[in-house]
């Protein structure tokens, strides 16, 4: 216990006050009566209630007493430091998807754990302080500092994802509330295996005869018969026959349409999957010979449905329209012709009118007189300078070995310069740029611009190459294929690299210039739109199934991207899963450091009401005693 204000202890000093007046006060009064009946009757009286009297005013004195030092208490202000401050308990509840693994009890390991953390929560001090972490795809802090009673609705609020679980933020966030004092141990409550460390303890939850199994990748191959699709599938925890079912553009395909092989043998509509030992199944489906979208399911009632299932999409083809414009195009039509991404339209001369309509228009040896305002600008060996965009030609040079620039004015060109070696890249001769207003270089032959990147009037990304791909060797070289793709990449970038994802990664959707709104459609069918914030921050992707995005462009039309996102392998697992690392630990600060930490105030308690409610109520029985003794 300590006190706000120390020196009101000094009141105390009104009990020797107090005992200096009882002492001091006068026993009887004398009192001159006419008769000695009257005397005796008093003296009578007084013998039977002599004992009563004593106890009367023994217990007003007492109240007295204790009003004094309630009083004294009151103006010092004590604080009282709860039984269990010093106690923080930290709980990290790991969320990842194995955590949705469902017993033969018919509960989760997430479940489970969540009744240990409350089991473990009532078995503590008395005030003692606690914080929950959940290790989600995104570690954050449930509950912090509060009270036992608030662990059962925090841990209601908890939800467990489908992700890996970010275990090592959730950890560095407990070793935050162990510098801060706020924590002092630490337990976790997860399906993973970690050698034993110091300041935490592991509370292992792994369940009774569960069993799942995980369709966890599907590919395609071309057959004389038909489509072969092969499935990678596990059966963790026991053998199991597994039924599957395949649907191609949402239409399920008929049992007799459909050949199954495992391990090299064919199977009957029914496949014996081996505990714990991934299988490839290969389903032949007859007759089948293009799909935009296909799904096989696994027929099984084990721990975990979410990772039943596996989607394959049809990469999309011709999705970047590409406008040639030039009399020598062969080096350029060739090459570009590889990336299926790109539909190529050619002509020798441009157009009187501006040319709409495409993604990317590329001008060799020419240019139009208006350029066009509806997509990205390629300018290679351009005729003339472009005077309003401040890039100015001068005479032509002899040329040099090539090199790529990686940034210039902290500005990131790697998306250009990727994968580019440039070791025997060459140009024979060039035309000088004396002023490069807004446009970073690229490409240099010795120090003079080959490449430049910046953007046009219209607002779109431009790209300017002044020289003639004839006067140099990078048509020779396999880096030439590499510059367009990133060239195209640049220009016209894919909206995500892969059609496959696992559960809690962040996707990073890019757009085309001529993108107007983007949709994201999630499985559960909800349409969301990503603004730009979005698309700064990425997009989580949480919940597995089939997505789509879906961009509206400029001028009308619009490109579609659909992808599937799956439950990680690893998260399938019915044993106890591999360690994220070697070991886990926690620092706790030592003594010099938790001198340092002050006890928070909502740990103590100042008693004030309670003191002066009591000091009223012996108050008021001293006054009520004293007055049944006086009359």
């Amino acid at each position: 216990m300590s006190f706000v204000y120390p020196a009101g202890l000094l009141s105390l000093l009104g009990v020797g006050v107090l005992i200096l007046v009882v002492l001091l006060r006068r026993k009887h009064e004398e009192t001159t009566l006419s008769s000695t009946y009257l005397w005796r009757l008093a003296l009578q009286v007084q013998k039977q209630n002599q004992t009563i009297q004593r106890l009367k005013k023994a217990l007003v004195f007492v109240l007295e007493l204790l009003c004094v030092i309630l009083g004294a208490l009151l103006i010092a202000q004590p604080v009282i430091t709860l039984p269990g401050a010093d106690t923080g308990y930290v709980a990290i509840l790991d969320g990842s998807g194995s955590m949705r693994l469902t017993g033969a009890d018919g509960k989760t390991r997430f479940a489970r754990a969540q009744e240990a953390i409350l089991r473990d929560v009532d078995a503590l001090p008395w005030g003692s302080r606690v914080t929950v972490i959940l290790a989600g795809d995104d570690a954050q802090v449930l509950l912090q500092s509060a009270g036992a009673g608030d662990v059962r609705s925090a841990l209601e609020n908890a939800h467990c994802g489908y992700g890996a679980g970010d275990l090592d933020a959730a950890l560095a966030l407990c070793q935050t509330l162990f510098d801060a004092g706020e924590g002092t141990q630490a337990c976790l409550y997860t399906d993973r295996e970690y050698p034993k460390a110091s300041h935490i303890e592991v509370i292992p939850i792994v369940g009774e005869g569960e069993w799942n199994v995980s369709v966890s990748s599907l590919e395609s191959e071309g057959s004389i018969y038909g489509t072969e699709f092969i499935a990678g599938v596990t059966s963790g925890g026991r053998d199991a026959n597994v039924t599957f079912e395949l649907y191609i553009d949402g239409e399920k395909l008929a049992a007799e349409k459909l050949e199954f092989t495992a391990n090299g043998q064919k199977q009957e509509g029914v496949v014996y999957c081996p505990a714990d030992e991934t299988i490839g199944v290969r389903v032949l489906a007859r007759q089948a010979y293009s799909y935009s979208d296909v799904r096989i399911v696994a027929l099984a009632q084990d721990g975990m449905t979410e990772d039943n299932e596996y989607r394959l999409y049809a990469k999309p083809e011709k999705t970047t329209r590409v406008l040639l414009t030039g009399e020598h195009l062969y080096f350029l039509e060739e090459a570009l012709s590889v990336f299926a991404q790109a539909e190529l339209t050619t002509a020798e001369k441009p157009g009187r009118d501006a040319d709409t309509g495409y993604d990317i228009y590329v001008y060799d040896g020419c240019m139009p007189d208006t350029l066009p305002q509806d997509g990205v600008i390629w300018l290679i060996d351009p005729p003339r300078s472009l005077w309003n965009m401040g890039l100015i030609f001068g005479e032509e040079l002899m040329g040099a070995s090539i090199s790529p620039v990686r940034q210039w004015d902290g500005e990131d060109l790697s998306a250009l310069t990727q994968e580019l070696a440039m070791h025997d890249a060459a140009v024979v001769r060039f035309k000088e740029v004396t002023q490069t207003a807004g446009f970073a270089p690229v490409l240099l032959c010795g120090k003079m611009p080959v490449l430049l990147a910046g953007r046009a009037e219209s607002g779109y990304r431009m790209l300017v190459m002044p020289f003639d791909l004839h006067d140099s060797n990078l048509p020779l070289l396999t880096d030439y294929i590499v510059l367009l793709r990133n060239m195209l990449d640049f220009s016209a970038p894919p909206m995500l690299p892969a059609q496959e994802f696992a559960c809690g990664e962040t996707v990073w959707p890019r757009t085309l210039e001529r993108c107007e709104k983007l949709f994201l459609q999630t499985p559960d069918m909800t349409v969301r739109t990503l603004d730009e914030e979005a698309l700064a921050q990425g997009v989580r992707l949480a919940a597995p199934g089939g997505y789509t995005l879906l961009q509206e462009l400029e001028g009308g039309g619009e490109q579609m991207l659909s992808f599937f996102v799956h439950v990680p392998q690893e998260e399938g697992k019915t044993g106890a899963a591999e360690p994220s690392q070697e070991a886990i630990s926690l620092r706790v600060p030592d003594a010099d450091e938790r001198a340092d930490i002050s006890v928070r105030e909502d740990q103590r308690m100042n008693p004030l009401r309670l003191l002066a409610a009591a000091l009223l109520l012996f108050a008021c029985l001293e006054w009520v005693v004293y007055h049944r003794e006086k009359y």
